[in-house]
């Protein structure tokens, strides 16, 4: 069993989630753009994105939660409750109120986007499990096994060739140098660089 974890300041988490049932999360081309335009808009001011990797019927994100001086409170995501809340906590009480403001744009994320899915297929009820699951990702080694996990599964669900070319995954944007949304330098450290970050990923999939 997976525990739900608070999303603290500063903590590096796997969160993923899944459809109910035989449900799909992907309908379309557009629909995993839309998903992903949703998510930089209400998540990304909260967090910072290590990878992720989206499937037809559920999705993978490695996060770690900005700290209180991290925030731009400015964003259209916060309302103004939550920008009180987070600006008027007291040292002790500040980890608590990010958690709790986290974990409300996460919700307005994926209800949102529940609701354009149910429109455009004239479908009715909860489209994501709840709660959506939050793993805590402490241990270094255990972290780098998480992230090609979560990279080597669109190859062993055969939905792509090679990592590379993989199409709803984080990898072909983590080893160019182009300009990304992702905390690109956060997650090339714990590999050492990207040459050691592809030669790894290439042994996990032989491996398993």
């Amino acid at each position: 069993m997976v525990n739900i974890e608070k999303l603290l300041p500063g903590a590096v988490i796997h969160v993923f989630g899944r459809t109910n049932g035989r449900d799909k999360l992907f309908y379309t081309e557009a629909n995993y753009k839309y998903f992903l335009d949703k998510y930089k808009f209400h998540i990304s001011p909260m967090v910072e994105t290590l990878c992720y990797f989206l499937h037809i019927n559920h999705f993978h994100f490695i996060i770690r939660v900005k700290e209180k001086t991290e925030l731009d409170l400015d964003h259209h995501s916060f309302t103004k409750k939550q920008k009180t809340l987070i600006s008027n906590s007291a040292p002790n009480d500040e980890p608590e109120s990010i958690a709790t403001v986290a974990s409300q744009h996460f919700s307005n994320f994926l209800n949102g986007y529940a609701q354009a899915i149910n429109k455009q297929e004239d479908r009715h009820g909860n489209l994501i499990q709840r709660p959506f699951k939050r793993k805590l990702l402490s241990d270094e080694r255990y972290l780098r096994t998480c992230i090609m996990y979560i990279h080597s599964n669109p190859i062993k669900s055969k939905l792509d060739r090679n990592l590379e070319s993989s199409r709803h995954s984080s990898y072909p944007e983590l080893i160019t140098s182009q300009p990304t949304w992702l905390d690109r330098d956060s997650l090339l450290l714990y590999f050492g660089g990207v040459e050691n970050m592809i030669t790894a990923h290439k042994e996990y999939l032989i491996t398993r």
